[in-house]
């Protein structure tokens, strides 16, 4: 299984992907999605990982001694 990324890995690649999204050329802009649009997939996306994570934990409780 891979490990899967935090939620601070996927907010700084959020935050990138942002910045880099505003400085796309023009062939890039003729389709895509807006910037508050990638925002919302993006955050979505955490949300998809965030409930795997807790799914899988729910699933394997770590044992704690």
């Amino acid at each position: 299984m891979q490990p899967q990324p935090s939620d601070y890995d996927l907010f700084e690649g959020l935050c990138m992907l942002r910045e880099l999204y505003s400085r796309r050329g023009t062939r890039d802009r003729e389709v895509g999605l807006s910037v508050d649009a990638a925002v919302i997939y993006g955050e979505g996306l955490m949300r998809i990982v965030r409930r795997r994570a807790e799914h899988a934990a729910r699933r394997n409780p770590a044992t704690t001694d």
